[in-house]
């Protein structure tokens, strides 16, 4: 009888230890997991402050005093603009500056009358514009206009004498339009068009003066980074 007794005891002695032991085993703390990095993308990339480079081809063409020259020059340069949006329309100011490389273009016929061979380039040109446009997803599609900054280069031969202007810079005017498209995060690429129109130099030959008016179809390729 005195060993069922100690037998019950035992047992009743295991179980009030076991719970005590399962409820210690339930409440042990979680293995700490550090949260994992989410990338976070620039909610609106187009608004502020951007800047790049761009380059593309220029289909020239000079003509008033002097016989119409058809040329063209590569160019290169870079831009910077401020953007603002307003729902999916976008609203900016742009100003850009380009170097040329190239062939100087050369025609033959008359000038004022009178027999003679002129030659023209553009320098360099450089823009202030504004643009007006809408966004579609990643993709921006817009209009652009304002002051054309056109430095042109031109010679004239005649029987009297020559005369010759290595590029003044003269304003005028350029319109057009491109598609930019957001990379990644803050980068973004484009094609544009552009129409530039300004006065070219004046030239003198023996006391007769010759003027020369510029126009380009600007095409080009841009890269851009948006601050």
């Amino acid at each position: 009888m005195r060993t069922l007794l100690l037998a019950l005891s035992g047992l009743g002695l295991i179980a009030s230890i076991l719970p005590s032991q399962a409820a210690d085993l339930a409440v042990r703390r979680p293995v700490y997991k550090a949260p994992a990095t989410v990338y976070a993308p620039v909610l609106n990339p187009w608004t502020g402050l951007y800047g790049g480079i761009n380059g593309g081809y220029a289909a020239e063409r000079f003509s008033g005093d002097i016989p119409r020259i058809s040329t063209g020059d590569g160019f290169i340069g870079g831009q910077l603009g401020y953007n603002w949006m307003a729902g999916s329309w976008l609203y900016g100011l742009e100003g850009d500056i380009q170097g040329t490389f190239g062939h100087v273009g050369t025609a033959s016929g008359t000038c004022l009358g009178v027999a003679c061979t002129a030659n023209g380039r553009i320098n360099g040109f450089a823009t202030a514009r504004g643009r007006i446009g809408t966004t579609f997803g990643s993709g921006l599609l817009y209009l652009t206009g304002g002051a054309a900054f056109v430095s042109t280069g031109a010679q004239v031969f005649t029987p009297a004498g020559s005369d010759e202007n290595k590029g003044e810079w003269k304003v005028g005017y350029t319109v057009g339009a491109g598609y930019e498209q957001m990379l990644w995060d803050r980068w973004s690429a484009k094609f544009e068009y552009l129409y530039l129109a300004a006065d070219g130099p004046s030239l003198t030959v023996a006391g007769t003066g010759y003027s020369v008016t510029t126009q380009a179809h600007v095409f080009r390729v841009g890269l851009n980074y948006h601050f």
